[in-house]
């Protein structure tokens, strides 16, 4: 199994960064949510 190059795991790791800043958002919109329902 080849190594990827330095680029395409930076991309990689930009990509999951993005994913998890995503998901961030996305919990800390159903806590926002969940505290005005209650």
């Amino acid at each position: 199994m080849s190594q990827p190059s330095a680029g395409e795991q930076g991309d990689f790791l930009a990509e999951a960064q993005l994913a998890i800043n995503d998901v961030g958002d996305g919990i800390v919109a159903t806590k926002q949510l969940s505290k005005s329902l209650n």
